[in-house]
């Protein structure tokens, strides 16, 4: 099996081109299906990244337009600064560990009935909930869960180095 180490950089910029503002790649060659060379690479996978097949493995664009880039497979994380998976430009990616990537969450999990980030509803009143390197932090006693997401914010914006929200 084929990892990223197996793709060189040189190999990457004979087949594809890769435009740093607009985040776009497009092939230049192929050895199969001549017909898209000049057309935009990749396609949309399931979690909303896109992803293009090189070496016939789906690597993510993202991924790829670091190593385009910078000469070197990312060691960690790639985040996505604004949180739009296909919003590959240069600009708008940064590698980053783990909790970094995590730290960027911009909307509530669909189990989330309040509607906000960071908000639930407890005894009739709303609490705040914010992991930082593994411990929680929660605040009660907000009376609407706007007042509690303005609360959760502060205090995302303070422990989270890497949020961008």
């Amino acid at each position: 099996m084929q990892n990223d180490s197996d793709i060189t950089l040189n190999y990457v910029r004979q087949v594809l081109s890769y435009c740093p503002i607009t985040g776009v790649f497009v092939w230049k060659k192929r050895k199969t299906r001549q017909d898209l060379i000049g057309r935009v690479a990749g396609s949309i996978g399931s979690h909303g990244y896109l992803a293009i097949g090189v070496f016939n493995r789906k690597r993510l664009a993202h991924r790829l337009a670091w190593f385009y880039t910078t000469g070197s497979w990312p060691k960690l994380h790639i985040d996505h600064i604004d949180g739009n998976k296909r919003n590959n430009c240069f600009a708008n990616l940064r590698e980053v560990d783990r909790f970094g990537n995590l730290q960027n969450m911009r909307r509530p999990t669909k189990v989330n009935k309040a509607g906000f980030l960071g908000v639930s509803a407890h005894q009739g009143r709303w609490i705040v909930q914010l992991m930082v390197r593994g411990f929680r932090i929660r605040e009660s006693g907000f009376a609407t869960p706007d007042v509690a997401h303005k609360r959760y914010l502060e205090l995302k914006r303070f422990h989270h180095s890497t949020c961008t929200i």
